[in-house]
């Protein structure tokens, strides 16, 4: 459970540091988002840093359990799955450029990463 809790304050910090970036800095992000979507280094480096980080999260994580751990397993699969989709099928990524175009629609990614901030937060800190 100690290792639950480091992962859920670590992410905790990684996430509401983005949702704030997201929030207050829609263009800064927009603008990198896209330089990182259409340069084949950037890509793989996500490609890489999403897979590592997700199976650090995986191998240290038991997520056969029916508590909030479970929500870090999820982060974790995601995360693998985003980084081999990034460096399996480099230019699939590209597809969503769109999606951050809009200052709205990144507002509201900003708060939903928010939103996940919290929840780590709250089983982190306050449990």
């Amino acid at each position: 459970m100690e290792t639950s809790v480091f992962l859920a304050k670590s992410l905790a910090v990684f996430f509401g540091t983005v949702g704030i970036g997201f929030l207050f800095y829609t263009e800064h992000y927009k603008k990198m988002l896209e330089d990182l979507l259409n340069s084949p280094s950037g890509m793989f480096i996500m490609g890489i840093l999403a897979l590592a980080f997700g199976g650090i999260i995986l191998f240290s994580q038991s997520i056969l359990v029916n508590d909030w751990t479970a929500i870090l397993g999820f982060v974790g699969w995601a995360s693998v799955i985003k980084g081999s989709v990034f460096l399996i099928f480099p230019k699939f990524p590209a597809i969503f450029t769109p999606l951050i175009s809009s200052p709205k629609l990144n507002r509201f990614y900003g708060i939903l990463i928010l939103c996940i901030a919290a929840v780590f937060v709250y089983f982190g800190f306050c449990l």
